[in-house]
């Protein structure tokens, strides 16, 4: 019973008839809000989450307010809140801990979490590593021992790998409002990390790290109580099937050598983009800012297996990019090549075991691009299960070059890796080894698209503006 529909048209009826907005009611539920690391510059994610929550739904209070220092192990391991967000940095070893003094460090490996019996539900990890199934001690599977049994967690959301650190608050607020549609935590999590996962402009590029773990059964359809949709009966002692629900291929596509990156013909020229005025009819369309991609919310993520083409998953995705979307044509879209990533579903037994992955779903994204290279946040994604549609989100921009003013000619990759070592005081074998990329990408401060090389190693981003040779 993934499905919401007619709760979704009853809820939109209601909607039509009511001039007021109304909170919706709620049981007396406490929020951790656990930020560890400084968040200079940027929002507090745990707080836009927690924020989030308690404006939307009545009930809700802070246990813990914009705690950044004095962070102790028992807040880590307590069960008497509803909510448990905690940010920070973590590996697969099962260590966490915070970049601001005056925390405690975590080892989930010495002792081990026991989250089942409390009040606590809902976990989110926005900490690199802790849903990692694969290397160190195996953390997914701590996690998942410590939801089950009476009165367990209903969904642990995270990352397995890196975490989109500079863009974990956009992603919370993205994952509030797909949230605030009615659809549910688990989903709500993959959608908003789906829709960061290609926008470096924010630093999204390792939200496709994203991972959720949830019961088997109706209780991964889980909300909030007081947000739109069923909140399920909480999982019991006889829970024991934990589902784990990822991207199958979080690298993307295949990354270039440096004898190719080298042979790149850097573009001396920059872009001014003129975004199209694209108007979208369906349920739950998500409204994006100047320069965010409109969002349409259609159905739930289900977990039963999809074997569907990829030609047929193109097709679907046009067919309805045709009939729910003015200002944008099928024939613009189809212009560029669909990049299709599959979103993986295994089961965790209570011993530990994973079963083999099986694809409930496929993300299919249309990166715009100019003259072959990707511009960072624009493009048209859909991603489509057994069933159908589950979501789309589209911004597309037409493009004009803008004369370089800056440099004589453009900076190569081989005097980006120069540049980089130098501003950072890198090794030079360090730098060679980070995977490196080149788009298009935004400065806010022009209003125009610059041509950047993008150097990402396992815990940063940096990026270099091939015209002025600045580095971020």
């Amino acid at each position: 019973m993934k499905k919401k529909t007619k709760i979704l048209a009853l809820s939109l009826a209601l909607t039509a008839l009511i001039t007021q907005p109304i909170m919706a009611a709620a049981g007396n539920h406490k929020i951790q809000a656990l930020k560890l690391n400084p968040f200079d510059n940027k929002k507090n994610d745990a707080m836009v989450v927690a924020n989030g929550i308690k404006n939307n739904a009545s009930g809700y209070t802070y246990s813990i307010t914009n705690k950044t220092t004095g962070v102790t192990s028992n807040d880590f391991y307590t069960n008497s809140s509803y909510i448990k967000y905690w940010a920070g940095e973590g590996t697969y070893q099962g260590a966490l801990w915070g970049k601001t003094s005056g925390n405690a460090r975590i080892d989930i490996s010495s002792q081990k979490p026991v989250w089942a019996g409390g009040n606590l539900e809902f976990v989110f990890l926005a900490v690199c590593n802790q849903l990692n199934g694969s290397q160190g001690i195996k953390p997914r599977q701590i996690y998942a021992k410590a939801m089950r049994g009476d009165k367990g967690v209903r969904v642990i959301s995270g990352y397995h790998d890196n975490a989109p650190s500079q863009a974990d608050a956009v992603i919370a607020e993205k994952f509030i409002e797909y949230a605030k549609t009615g659809e549910s935590v688990k989903s709500s999590w993959i959608l908003a990390n789906e829709y960061y996962k290609n926008d470096d402009n924010v630093g999204g590029y390792n939200a496709r790290n994203y991972c959720v773990l949830t019961h088997s059964g109706n209780v991964q359809y889980s909300r909030f109580e007081g947000f739109p949709g069923g909140t399920y009966t909480r999982p019991g002692s006889s829970s024991t099937t934990i589902l784990r629900f990822s991207s199958a291929n979080p690298g993307g596509a295949t990354e270039l050598s440096s004898s190719e990156l080298a042979e790149i013909e850097v573009p001396n020229y920059a872009l001014k983009g003129t975004k199209r005025d694209i108007n979208v009819s369906s349920t739950n369309v998500i409204e994006g800012g100047e320069n965010s991609k409109i969002s349409a919310v259609i159905d739930e993520i289900g977990d039963t297996p999809i074997s569907t083409s990829g030609e047929l998953l193109v097709e679907t995705g046009l067919n309805w990019l045709e009939n729910n979307t003015t200002g944008i044509e099928r024939s613009t879209i189809e212009k560029q090549n669909a990049e299709i990533t599959p979103i993986v579903m295994s089961e965790i037994d209570e011993y530990g075991n994973e079963s083999q992955e099986q694809v409930v779903a496929y993300a299919v994204n249309y990166p715009n691009k100019f003259d072959g290279i990707s511009i960072e946040g624009e493009g048209f994604d859909v991603i489509v299960d057994s069933e159908g549609m589950i979501a789309a989100n589209i911004k597309w921009s037409d493009f004009n070059k803008v004369s370089n003013p800056e440099r004589s000619s453009p900076v190569t990759y081989k005097q980006a890796l120069q540049i980089l070592g130098f501003e950072n005081q890198m090794k030079r074998s360090d730098v060679n080894a980070m995977d490196a990329t080149i788009s298009f990408m935004y400065d806010e401060n022009d209003d125009i698209y610059y041509p950047t090389w993008i150097f990402r190693d396992e815990d940063s981003s940096y990026f270099i503006n091939c015209l002025t040779g600045d580095v971020n």
